[in-house]
């Protein structure tokens, strides 16, 4: 991937929202929205976010915690508190690198808070983060929330479950929707919270691609993805709906659809005249998992 080094700011229509469900008793999500978070105490009240940012470097993430109790709510906390520290351009040859330690960091940083506070009990979280950093999109997640983008009317998925049922759907051995609705679909490899001796060598998934103008980006807990076809939510995305009309509908599908995990979901449009038009190219070089019952898209651009 060649980085051009355009300077120019990038616009940003971002929205979020964060529900608690309709059967949890706690929300053990939190989110990263530009620098906004949730702090402890308002994550079971959710949150509703919108606005239009203008910079060169912008950061969202969902987390979706666990462990019971307030245990999920301190690992996401952490974890989306720790975000700050990546709140810079990176704009470098090794920045993949860079996202990849610092998960590794914030993953030992709440395994030793667990050891201080968590009674022998275990606690962790997922991590799905997006950064635009001027005319490059940096992705990487730990654990199954996800990032998808939307290019050329296409809802792709440009995260990497850690599961084995999504490795079960990558070789083709079930579909996309089998996977959405199998019942070990929810147990993760990886997540933050493990020790650093523990981690395996792909701990974090990380890559990177050029933004184009008129991108679209969508990052979710599972509590939305595990319920909400792909064809749903690429029916929705893809539409002519705002970042916060796409976060309402999404929400109340999952909610719909029994709500039984705590949802969490941002939406972001992007906008810069000096980044490049969408081609089928730029579809093409994304190297994604496409909607094809479980075929890979691995065509070079």
């Amino acid at each position: 991937m060649k980085v051009s080094g355009a300077t120019a700011a990038v616009y940003v229509n971002a929205a979020a929202i964060s529900h608690m469900g309709c059967v949890r008793t706690n929300n053990e999500d939190n989110l990263f929205f530009n620098g906004d978070m949730m702090r402890m105490q308002e994550v079971n009240g959710g949150v509703r976010l919108s606005h239009h940012f203008r910079g060169k470097t912008h950061l969202f993430a969902v987390c979706d915690g666990m462990g019971g109790l307030n245990r999920g709510e301190r690992a996401s906390l952490i974890a989306t508190r720790a975000l700050r520290r990546l709140y810079k351009p990176l704009g470098n040859a090794h920045a993949e690198e860079m996202i990849r330690e610092h998960c590794a960091r914030v993953s030992e940083m709440i395994w030793k808070d667990t050891q201080k506070t968590g009674e022998g009990k275990k606690q962790g979280t997922t991590l799905a983060l997006l950064m635009l950093d001027r005319d490059v999109v940096r992705v990487a997640n730990v654990g199954d929330s996800r990032v998808y983008m939307v290019r050329m009317g296409k809802l792709v998925q440009i995260s990497m479950d850690h599961t084995q049922v999504y490795t079960q759907m990558l070789r083709g051995e079930i579909t996309r929707e089998q996977a959405r609705k199998h019942e070990m679909g929810n147990i993760i490899n990886q997540y933050l919270g493990m020790a650093r001796r523990n981690q395996p060598v792909n701990f974090v998934y990380a890559r990177s691609f050029s933004l184009c103008n008129s991108d679209r980006f969508f990052i979710c807990s599972d509590g939305a993805s595990d319920l909400i076809p792909f064809e749903v939510l690429e029916e929705v995305l893809t539409g002519n709906a705002s970042p916060e009309e796409c976060c309402r509908i999404i929400t109340e599908m999952a909610l719909e659809a029994g709500g039984k995990d705590n949802i969490t979901c941002i939406v972001g449009d992007i906008s810069s005249a000096s980044l490049p038009p969408q081609t089928e190219q730029d579809l093409k070089n994304l190297h994604v998992l496409m909607d094809k019952g479980g075929e890979s898209e691995t065509t070079q651009g």
